[in-house]
């Protein structure tokens, strides 16, 4: 028997194992894919989150409350809405893809600092829960409430003018 019709007959037994191996891997790779999906939707979100807390420092550090904590009240509440207002227009401006994130903490408090001499610092502590791609928690994200996922954003602290 020559070598080519041995390769031929042997041939149509292996037709299928390809189709099966790729059915085997899909067990792993789809969830793998998916998880790296969500990750990166989580990234996305925390980094949202952050420049817009950076876009209500800055607005709140813009207006003026002279260098302690113990300004007018009609000035403290002035600082404080212009940064809530200045986060809610970047979660808008960012668009639909972040449409179901709620941000908490969005309200930033005045501190004078005990040094010499005195500066007046606002503090903020913004969170935000969202739902994931997939539609459910992963072990690794912080939850607060059932089906959402929530990210605190670190303390920034900035100096008010």
């Amino acid at each position: 028997m020559r070598w080519w019709r041995r390769t031929k007959t042997k041939r149509p037994r292996d037709r299928g194992v390809a189709a099966v191996e790729l059915a085997l891997c899909m067990f792993v790779l789809v969830p793998l894919m998916l998880g790296t999906i969500d990750y990166g939707y989580y990234f996305y979100v925390a980094e949202n989150v952050v420049e817009a807390q950076q876009a209500g420092a800055t607005a709140a550090s813009r207006t003026s409350i002279g260098g302690t904590c113990s300004a007018s009240s009609a000035q403290l509440a002035a600082a404080t809405l212009a940064a809530t207002s200045a986060m809610t227009v970047y979660m808008a401006n960012v668009g639909s893809s972040l449409s179901g994130v709620t941000l908490s903490n969005t309200t930033p408090t005045c501190v004078t600092t005990t040094s010499t001499p005195s500066v007046a610092t606002w503090q903020f502590g913004i969170g935000a829960d969202f739902t994931p791609i997939i539609g459910w928690v992963a072990p690794w994200m912080k939850s607060t409430t059932a089906g959402k996922a929530h990210y605190n954003a670190p303390a920034l602290v900035v100096r008010a003018f």
